[in-house]
């Protein structure tokens, strides 16, 4: 009686583990799916941009799309579904494949860093003469908080 019950036991066990292990699988499916869909998204959107760039120009899609607040969002989203789904698979144990994926999300965010806090402007650079102001966008003179010299400035021209 007692060793039915404990085959029993046993069997429920194995059952539950089972179970847990494809709800475990489908979670990492789901994340699985929405990043690639987040993939394809921002490949679309970066194919689109592509084309209204040839029309409307740089700065038009510089503003519009790759500076739009639902751009951010959108490799955001990717970044964290990529996230969830590293620690759904415990990359940690395998170092170089962590690694390797650490470093899509540092550039991330240093993307996200210069957008955020970066400047635009224009520097006039003369021949060996030190600057230490640029123009910005509005036109107003900013300075750096270095200095920039032209050292040397070489034109080559390769045939064909």
């Amino acid at each position: 009686m007692t060793k039915s019950v404990l085959l029993i036991f046993i069997a429920r066990i194995r059952k539950l583990n089972t179970m847990s292990w494809r709800k475990e699988e489908h979670k990492i499916l789901v994340t699985k799916k929405i990043i690639y869909v987040l993939y394809i998204l921002v490949i679309v959107c970066i194919g689109i941009a592509t084309i209204i760039e040839k029309y409307k120009g740089t700065a038009f899609v510089g503003d519009n799309i790759y500076g739009a607040w639902w751009f951010a969002l959108l490799w955001a989203m990717l970044a964290a579904a990529s996230m969830s789904y590293m620690m759904h698979r415990k990359l940690y144990r395998r170092v170089a494949v962590m690694l390797l994926h650490v470093s899509f999300l540092v550039i991330l965010a240093g993307a996200l860093i210069t957008h955020l806090t970066s400047a635009k402007g224009t520097v006039n650079l003369r021949m060996n003469s030190e600057t230490k102001e640029y123009v910005d966008e509005d036109g107003v003179k900013r300075e750096f908080p270095f200095a920039l010299r032209l050292k040397s400035f070489n034109i080559v021209n390769y045939p064909g």
